[in-house]
């Protein structure tokens, strides 16, 4: 685990500021001549909510960094109650 690099909360909040766009032509086919449409599931809007909340305490994310640098954060009751709020999370 000490190999992942992380994403901050400011980074997140740039990427969600300053969207990357990229126009691509549209090609005109058979399949598509009654036209697309795009759907955002509910799950991904929830996600997007939580991301645009920046609800992070940093100094707690800080923290928990150093303490994961020095090899003294990890152990298997933390990582199971991380995976499970995470399970929590993703699945509602």
């Amino acid at each position: 685990m000490r190999e992942i690099n992380s994403i901050g909360s400011s980074q997140i909040q740039r990427i969600l500021r300053n969207p990357i766009h990229k126009a691509i032509p549209a090609q005109k086919s058979a399949a598509t001549a009654s036209g697309d449409k795009v759907e955002i599931s509910a799950d991904v809007n929830a996600m997007l909510k939580a991301l645009q909340k920046n609800d992070v305490r940093a100094d707690k994310v800080a923290e928990i960094r150093q303490a994961i640098a020095r090899g003294a954060y990890e152990d298997d009751h933390k990582l199971n109650v991380a995976l499970d709020r995470l399970l929590d999370d993703v699945l509602g």
